[in-house]
């Protein structure tokens, strides 16, 4: 598998052909920043600790420690910023604002830039969009909003991408025009002389590089994941214990290689592999490596249904000289369940698969495999489930009397069956010791094959496990690849609380096996017919070439997804979903279906349409709370209850649960709408109405257009006149009659602010608002 033919299977190059098709593009510009180069780092203020640690071992004095450098370098640049007249500032300005003298400021403009220069890497998929390009006869320029400068970022360039000349590079610290005014791009064509169709325009901001560039004229590409995947990110962060950096890079990186698909939900199931399972099936196929190596064995088998995936993620990352044999071993709860009973404890072991869901007295007698069509006793019961009947005499003796009616029968028939399991177990693994790895969580197969055949695995690997799978400890160990302890318990248990959203994909195309056979000398599985429609195998296909996306990457970059933090990683990754599921995820994994594998051939999809009517009927807010404390009997059913409420309010876990913001900027929508307003007036002087953290952000703005803040009007002036930042803070009452144009620095109290503003006749009839 070559990335390029992984791209050019991808939306963005199918846009891109479209963008070139007239041949109209004589220059394409791109961003620099999270387009053609990406930071080593989890964020990009993470610079400037390493800026105070590289300061300190060259016996700079910081007199502080690497964090509170972070914080006081990253108010130095929001003070210039405040203070400075233009669009943007240089990195000689952001460091004049601060207190060291300017012979220490030159060492520390140096620092900075050789910490980014080490920090910066190429993005591999614009490198094949360069290639794409390279079919056109366009020259190459580099446009950014940026406080390094052009001499810096020129080099820069040239190392990450020696082979491609950029005829220009245009920065805002030099220009101090910003691609976020949009005065940027009217810079840009007037000094290569071009007009705007001329000119394609490449970078990952929605805002700066492709709103503003096509409000221009320009054609433009929007070169980032979409935007679920920023959600995604930012919900993680909420449960702690996040993937590195590096691995969240690939996942977006996966996600940039997106095919066009023919729906909607073809294109999701495809993010899901890339950015979900992607890194947790590299994760547990690394680690089940490293578990087999330490235990000298070189035979995994993968057992059924999952093993389809997880054989597909092992053997993808292996070298071609390894010497692990793999196989998928067809087994599963139902295919292992006769022939681990012991004939002695009969009773027991068929009283064990009693209380399943669904599971009437003729799924029973079904997986027994006992004849049943002509015994008149059971004819009135055989649809009713065993779990309901358990209570009524009469019933259980009608079942009871016939299971001893055909214990011999019986009896043989698990003999049997036990030997087909020796024989299939022997056909695998030639005799060799071999592991047996499953998805989880309760080990039940492992623990079924474990009581039934004469040879055992001699490592159990799952995903995942409970505490179920200790009450076999015993009889067999586990290995689990999401660390099951106290401090992850509360994700683990969600995890296991709604694991039909996690399977639906990994099991995917799989069948149940029903039963073993023996035919010409060779065991082979009786696999249940497959329900499966087109539909859903296209979601699956889509889900497959995203994992393998990710695993592309994972490779080439020989990432840790096996280390023990990154298995905590996959904990959280997995247990947000369950747990603080977004929109997007309720609406399209509640609408899945889940087939039982455990006989009672039942499919029902994973938020059902009774179950939204009956919460919307007793409230949200009670539904939760039975959930909480396990109280009622419709909080024990449903299959997912996070994601069935979010179905229902996509913000009751936001504002409720776990108090969380999408936006990074709190304020950042409101102000690009401001903004617009402003530019349209063309007014050079206002009246500011709010003096919070509104104002904070608003600021900049207007320090960005060139508009002079005449007050700032606040209630909390009624006590007292005060000043923030030089500017006069006044009361409305003082405000009264001034009829200028204002700025409501507020999303609260909109009309509240308004109407005092008309009723004191502070504005000139121009009210600007978000």
């Amino acid at each position: 598998m070559e990335l390029q033919n992984l791209y050019l299977k991808s939306e963005i190059s199918s846009q891109l052909d479209n963008l070139m098709k007239n041949n109209e593009v004589k220059v394409v510009s791109f961003d620099i920043f999270d387009t053609l180069l990406r930071r080593d780092c989890d964020s990009p203020t993470d610079i400037f600790s390493a800026v105070a640690k590289r300061a300190t071992e060259k016996n700079i004095e910081i007199k502080t420690d690497p964090e509170s450098f972070r914080n006081s370098r990253i108010f130095f640049e929001k003070k210039a910023r405040l203070q400075n007249p233009h669009q943007d500032i240089n990195l000689s300005e952001i460091y004049t604002c601060s207190p060291y003298p300017k012979s220490v400021q030159f060492d520390f403009i140096t620092i900075e830039q050789e910490i980014e220069s080490e920090y910066l890497y190429a993005d591999p998929i614009i490198k094949e969009i360069i290639q794409q390009l390279s079919n056109y006869n366009v020259d190459f320029i580099a446009t950014s909003d940026m406080y390094l400068d052009t001499k810096f970022l020129a080099n820069i360039l040239k190392k990450n991408f020696p082979e491609i000349t950029f005829k220009h590079i245009f920065v805002s610290s030099e220009t101090r025009l910003t691609k976020a005014s949009g005065d940027m791009y009217t810079y840009v064509l007037s000094k290569l002389g071009i007009a705007q169709n001329h000119l394609l325009h490449i970078g990952d901001n929605l805002k700066s590089d492709f709103i503003n560039a096509t409000k221009k004229n320009i054609k433009a590409l929007h070169f980032a994941p979409p935007r679920w995947i920023d959600h995604v990110l930012s919900r993680e962060r909420t449960f702690k214990n996040f993937y590195t950096n590096r691995i969240n890079q690939t996942r977006k990186l996966a996600s940039l290689l997106t095919p066009t698909f023919s729906s909607a939900e073809e294109k999701y199931a495809f993010l899901l592999g890339a950015v979900i399972h992607g890194p947790t099936l590299a994760g547990f196929a690394k680690w089940t490596r490293e578990q087999c190596e330490l235990s000298n064995i070189n035979h995994i088998l993968f057992l059924m249904r999952e093993g389809q995936i997880y054989k597909h993620v092992f053997d993808f990352l292996s070298e071609k000289n390894d010497s692990f044999s793999t196989c998928k071993f067809y087994a599963s709860r139902k295919a292992t369940y006769l022939p681990s009973i012991t004939p002695e404890e009969l009773s027991y072991d068929i009283s064990r698969v009693l209380t399943r869901k669904n599971y009437s007295v003729k799924n029973l007698f079904t997986d027994l495999q006992l004849p049943y069509k002509n015994e008149k006793a059971l004819q009135s019961i055989l649809e009713e489930e065993v779990n309901e009947i358990s209570n009524d005499n009469r019933k259980v003796q009608i079942i009871s009397t016939y299971l001893e009616k055909h214990r011999e029968q019986l009896t043989q028939l698990i003999q049997d069956k036990k030997q087909l399991l020796d024989l299939y177990i022997e056909q695998n693994t030639q005799g060799n010791d071999f592991a047996f790895v499953d998805f989880g969580a309760g080990g039940t197969i492992n623990y079924q094959i474990k009581k039934a055949a004469k040879k055992s695995a001699k490592l159990n690997i799952l995903f995942y496990t409970t505490e179920r799978a200790y009450n076999h400890v015993k009889e067999l160990t586990f290995s689990s690849f999401l660390p099951y302890s106290s401090s992850v318990f509360t994700d683990i248990m969600a995890i296991s609380r709604s694991p039909e959203i996690l399977e639906y994909f990994l099991v995917g195309k799989s069948t149940t096996t029903l039963d073993l056979i023996n035919k010409n000398q060779k065991i082979e599985p009786i696999c249940a017919e497959s329900p499966i429609s087109k539909w859903q195998q296209d979601l699956v296909d889509a889900f497959n070439q995203g994992v393998n996306c990710y695993l592309y990457f994972s490779k080439k970059y020989s990432l840790n997804e096996q280390s023990y933090s990154q298995r905590l990683a996959a904990i959280t990754c997995l247990a947000r979903q369950v747990r603080f599921p977004t929109e997007v995820e309720a609406n399209f994994l509640g609408a899945l279906k889940h087939e039982d594998n455990f006989g009672s051939e039942s499919h029902y999809s994973i938020i059902e349409q009774d179950e939204l009517d009956e919460v919307n009927r007793i409230g949200i807010e009670e539904f939760w709370s039975n959930h909480l404390t396990f109280k009622g009997q419709l909080s024990k059913n449903v299959t997912w209850p996070q994601g069935l409420i979010t179905k229902l309010n996509p913000q009751f876990f936001s504002d409720n649960v776990f108090f969380h913001n999408e936006t990074e900027s709190k304020h950042q929508e409101a102000i690009i709408r401001i903004h617009e307003q402003l530019k349209a007036h063309q007014i050079n002087e206002v009246i500011v109405y709010g003096a919070g953290e509104f104002f904070d952000e608003l600021e900049l703005v207007l320090k960005s257009l060139n508009i002079n803040i005449l007050y700032l009007v606040d209630k909390k002036a009624e006590f007292g006149n005060y000043k923030i930042r030089n500017f006069d803070v006044i009361s409305p009452t003082q405000a009264s009659n001034l009829s200028l144009p204002v700025v409501i620095a507020s999303e609260s109290f909109l009309d509240e602010i308004q109407k005092h503003i008309e009723n004191l006749n502070i504005s000139n009839g121009v009210i600007i608002k978000c």
